[in-house]
């Protein structure tokens, strides 16, 4: 069975064309279920899909991707204090952008030095369709302890990004910029 990191699936024709049929048999299921419910139809799909999808599953693991860190380590922390319900998406190029709040005034979250995200390989192959907490990205600290998911309420303390920031790494185009210095509490 053929396996792929992100960057190679990237480069790969195979990799791509495989993932887009994948990502169409799941809508065609999530179509055809009596419920629209796409947990509903992805627990379906996997089912009737088992031998490939739970092999190639099982031999992926879980994926690493670079967010937007300090970039060197720093025991200085501002302490203005920003919470909400954490949400974010991976993008093709390895990297995934993590931010708070709503569609119109989401704030994208800069990382201290040494955090990453990991999501299970459904995040890859179907980050386009969004699944939320559903594809289990995750930030994790520098010693690869699990800081926080997608779909948790986070309250972090940190500063506003200088005005002048018009993008960070794997994020683009938000409204507000955030360093988070730490996380104070997750539910």
């Amino acid at each position: 069975m053929s396996t792929w990191s992100l960057a190679e699936c990237t480069r790969t024709a195979a990799c791509l064309k495989w993932l887009n049929w994948h990502n169409d048999r799941l809508r065609r299921w999530s179509r055809s279920t009596s419920r629209p419910n796409y947990a509903e139809a992805l627990r379906r799909y996997r089912r009737a899909d088992h031998r490939v999808s739970v092999g190639l599953w099982a031999s992926v693991g879980t994926v690493r991707y670079r967010v937007a860190t300090a970039p060197f380590p720093s025991s200085f922390t501002l302490l203005a204090r920003a919470e909400g319900v954490l949400a974010g998406q991976v993008n093709l190029d390895g990297t995934a952008c993590l931010w708070l709040g709503d569609q119109h005034h989401r704030m994208a979250l800069s990382w201290p030095w040494g955090y990453t995200a990991r999501a299970t390989p459904a995040a890859v192959a179907w980050s386009w369709a969004h699944l939320g907490p559903m594809a289990h990205l995750a930030v994790y600290d520098e010693r690869g302890r699990r800081v926080a998911a997608i779909g948790q309420r986070v309250a972090m303390a940190g500063g506003l990004e200088p005005e002048g920031v018009r993008s960070i790494v794997g994020c683009s185009g938000f409204s507000g910029y955030w360093g988070v210095g730490m996380v104070v509490s997750v539910s």
